[in-house]
């Protein structure tokens, strides 16, 4: 197994060496004729490389949905902190709305709801806004 891995370590750098060479500049015949002078099938080193390429875009994108799913857990954390923490009353929750409001109205938006009318929202929808707020920043509550 360590002579087979090894044999491919030698024909990857085979192909990095022969390709490095004016790789920009050179037509495909002369790409393939540096590689076969570097003892390597044509064929082996594009599939090599498209290999080499898979492998790294399925890394990058394995890497980016474990950060997305970290930061889920942290944002689900953060709401679940808020939740316990907004006002108990409907009033006293449309009041806090409300400053949020008048501090930010230029760069606070509600997705699919009009703020001009928060008396229509429903005691979930009210809640839901301040919890997604305070992560956001907007509100901030004591043990945060």
């Amino acid at each position: 197994m360590a002579d087979k891995n090894d044999s491919a370590t030698k024909q990857l750098d085979a192909i990095l060496s022969a390709l490095q060479k004016s790789l920009l500049d050179a037509s495909d015949e002369e790409i393939t004729k540096e590689l076969r002078t570097a003892g390597v099938d044509p064929l082996k080193a594009m599939q090599m490389m498209n290999f080499a390429e898979q492998n790294a875009i399925d890394d990058y994108y394995l890497r980016l949905r474990e950060l997305l799913a970290t930061r889920r857990v942290e944002t689900l954390r953060k709401i679940e902190a808020a939740r316990g923490q907004i006002p108990a009353t409907r009033a006293a929750q449309l009041d806090l709305l409300r400053v949020i409001y008048s501090k930010h109205s230029q760069t606070l938006t509600a997705q699919f709801r009009e703020l001009t009318s928060l008396e229509n929202a429903s005691d979930a929808e009210l809640a839901s806004m301040l919890e997604h707020l305070a992560v956001l920043g907007y509100v901030k509550f004591e043990q945060e």
